[in-house]
This record gives structure tokens, sequence and C-alpha cells, in this order.
């Protein structure tokens, strides 16, 4: 407690810490502890500590964009339009990826594939049966007399 009373935004500082670390480093998240820290240092900047890293001119209010009519007043109908398609867009593109058909095996399990298929291969490749199944030449039909010197 000796510390607050020697500091007056410690309180404030420690609140913007706990804010940040509850949202993951998200400063959109606190901007409401942002700007009491803001205002607490306008008041004490030179007796505090904690404002040297506070920019004073600087106002952590929401923005426009993150309130719904902050004053009030509603958007030009251009711009609430282009919102509103833009939003569909993002609606339209989550339900598109949502529906993706189910990948096949080959595509689930590539390394698998690649060793059955080479396996599968060189059986093939050095088993003397199905290599003169698959590969090799049929065998010249029985009728024909193949010569000796030329077996």
């Amino acid at each position: 407690m000796s510390d607050t009373r020697k500091d007056p935004c410690k309180p404030n500082a420690c609140r913007i810490q706990a804010c940040l670390t509850k949202n993951h480093y998200q400063e959109d998240k606190c901007l409401d502890v942002l700007e009491a820290m803001r205002q607490c240092c306008l008041k004490w900047h030179k007796e505090s500590l904690c404002c040297s890293g506070i920019d004073l001119e600087k106002t952590y209010l929401p923005d426009a964009s993150q309130e719904k009519n902050p004053i009030g007043k509603s958007p030009p109908k251009e711009i609430q339009d282009l919102l509103d398609q833009k939003e569909q867009q993002q609606a339209n593109q989550r339900r598109r990826t949502a529906v993706l058909p189910k990948r096949s095996w080959i595509q689930r399990n590539p390394r698998l594939f690649q060793i059955c298929f080479i396996t599968g291969s060189l059986l093939v490749f050095f088993s003397k049966p199905l290599f003169d199944c698959f590969i090799a030449d049929p065998l010249p039909p029985p009728e024909t007399k193949v010569p000796p010197h030329k077996r």
C-alpha cells in the first residue's frame, strides 16, 4: 500500500497488466483501462513513474468502427450498405469453407501412400511371376519352333 501512496497511477498500471494478460495482450480489448491510465497520467505525470510509457496526446477511447453508433447518429446509407455487403461476404465465405468435402485417404496420409505404392511397385518388379504377368513380353505361341541357337 505504501507504493500506491507514492505512485498514484500504479493501480491503473496493475489494471492494464491484468487486462492485457486476461485478453492475450490484445490492446483493443483494454481501451477503457488504457484511457483511465491516460487520465491519471494527465493529472499525475510529474509524480508518477508509471506514466513514462503513456502517450498523453493519444486518446485510447474505442474507435467508431468498434462501437455501434457511438454518438447516436447512424452512418450514411452508402457506408451502411458497404458495411452490410462486407458482413454478408464474410458470412458467405464462412459458410462456404465449412462445407468442404472430405479429403481422400491419399491426401490425408501422403507418406503412407508413398510407402505402399513404392512397396507394391518393388514387389511387382522383383517377383518373377508378377513381373512376367504385368511387365514382361508374352511368350511366343507353343506351335512356333524357336531354334536352339536363338533361345
